[in-house]
């Protein structure tokens, strides 16, 4: 029979071992997982350094054909300047950019038509260059569905195509930070769309071949729209110019919302500066001028007329001004913000002044 003392002594030295064991395989599980840490971050840090590496060749390749592709534009641009009107035949007639001599209509619609070739040559070569991962159509094989293209100059598109060119739904970045998401027709920003500069500013709202133009809301670098700590815009757009009617908060916490001209206050509008005092009226130029009412925060109102935004009037346009605290009213004329001319002056009591004025006093005291 055995002895149960040994047996128990065995059973300690067999448990021993097996814990000393799973201490080894835990140690050698840790050390196989630090070191596959460690290779993944070897092998994400090498891609890394290929992938730039390839990239700055990339970019010194890509920026000497642009320069190359710009220096055709220029010389393009410059033949297109010597085209004149021929005094013979009326008709459009140009420069022979070797020579020097006066082409003939028949002759200037052969170069028109060689530097449209040249210039659709170019357009091949540059899509050549750049680099597109997409659909194609079966036909033509141009850029037709969903796909992504890389441009010579570090920008990127990706969205749906047409024909070659951007159409539908897509986002386009530039390399200097620039960034447009919407709609495109034929190419260009048309629809709803968000675009944000390079400087922070952003706009979200409607465009028109590529221009900002109708409603639309313009986020300052500095703010958003509930803060109100930065330039706020929502409103009509036309041409990149706020243009309509619209509402804009400003980073001193001033508001004017009424008509715009071309990016500018034109029209019947309100304003409210940040000290509380309220205009309403006609503006021109971003300033008051026409018929309007001022508000002040103290309760005092003018009623009157506005010139390059002073008050400024006599006879039919003379202005009123009501003061709050004592009731008393002045109606006569006003030059540059005073009281001067020929007025009346009204107590609460019903005594009145009827004179002159100068400088804001009674008869210049």
């Amino acid at each position: 029979m055995p002895d149960p003392i040994e047996q128990y002594r065995k059973q300690q030295l067999y448990r021993r071992v097996y814990e000393k064991r799973v201490e080894a395989i835990a140690a050698r599980q840790i050390c196989l997982s630090r070191d596959n840490a460690l290779r993944e971050e070897i092998e994400r840090n090498m891609k890394s350094f290929v992938a730039t590496s390839l990239q700055c060749r990339y970019r010194g390749w890509k920026g000497r054909c642009i320069a190359a592709c710009k220096r055709q534009r220029r010389n393009a641009a410059i033949a297109i300047s010597r085209i004149i009107p021929c005094p013979l035949c009326k008709s459009i007639c140009s420069h022979d950019p070797v020579t020097g001599e006066i082409l003939g209509p028949g002759e200037t619609q052969q170069l028109i038509l060689q530097q449209a070739k040249e210039a659709k040559e170019e357009l091949h070569r540059q899509k050549e260059e750049a680099l597109y991962v997409g659909d194609f159509h079966a036909r033509d094989k141009s850029f037709d569905g969903l796909g992504e293209l890389i441009y010579v100059n570090g920008g990127r598109y990706a969205g749906q195509w047409k024909d070659n060119r951007r159409q539908g739904k897509g986002i386009y970045q530039s390399a200097d930070g620039y960034e447009y998401i919407g709609d495109w027709v034929d190419g260009r920003k048309h629809g709803v769309g968000i675009q944000t500069l390079s400087s922070g500013e952003r706009y979200i709202g409607h465009f028109v071949e590529g221009k900002l133009h109708g409603t639309g809301v313009y986020y300052a670098a500095n703010g958003d729209r509930y803060e109100a700590d930065g330039e706020v815009y929502k409103g009509h757009w036309e041409r990149d110019y706020r243009h309509g009617t619209g509402v804009c908060f400003y980073p001193n916490g001033a508001v004017y919302s009424g008509e715009w001209w071309r990016g500018r206050w034109s029209g019947n509008g309100i304003y409210v500066s940040s000290e509380g005092i309220k205009y309403i009226g006609t503006f021109s130029k971003d300033k008051q001028h026409g018929k309007g009412k001022l508000l002040f925060e103290n309760g005092d109102v003018f009623d009157g007329h506005f010139v390059h935004g002073v008050a400024q009037g006599s006879g039919k346009t003379k202005g009123i001004y009501r003061f709050y605290d004592s009731g008393n009213v002045y109606v006569g004329d006003w030059v540059a913000n005073k009281r001067h001319g020929n007025g009346t002056y009204t107590f609460v009591g019903g005594s009145s002044y009827t004179g002159a004025f100068i400088d804001d006093h009674v008869g210049g005291r």
